[in-house]
């Protein structure tokens, strides 16, 4: 016999911000010393934190910003490889992936 336990979604609020990661385009890719974040679907001034991992999944940067547009992260002390960057806010996050040349 097979028991399926359905729970409901949790109720966020109205001021959740649905993105999917194509809401969120990163360029270049592959990116060298600087990439550029781009999305129109924060708020100005939106408290946004972002997080650069590598492929173990540890933090090697991470910054809180206040959205103003296009952001630039300074990425030339990173290794060359494959990384992730995680963007955070207070209606959720999402992950892009991105190469470091």
């Amino acid at each position: 016999m097979v028991y399926i336990n359905v729970v409901p979604p949790p109720i966020l609020g109205t001021k959740e911000i649905i993105l999917n990661s194509q809401d969120i385009n990163l360029f270049p890719n592959p990116a060298t010393n600087q990439l550029t974040i781009h999305t129109s679907s924060f708020h100005a001034n939106e408290a946004v934190t972002v997080s650069v991992m590598n492929v173990l999944g540890e933090v090697t940067q991470e910054e809180k910003l206040k959205w103003s547009g296009d952001e630039s992260l300074n990425i030339e002390n990173l290794s060359s490889g494959i990384y992730f960057l995680q963007m955070k806010w207070e209606g959720g996050s999402v992950v892009k992936k991105f190469i470091k040349e």
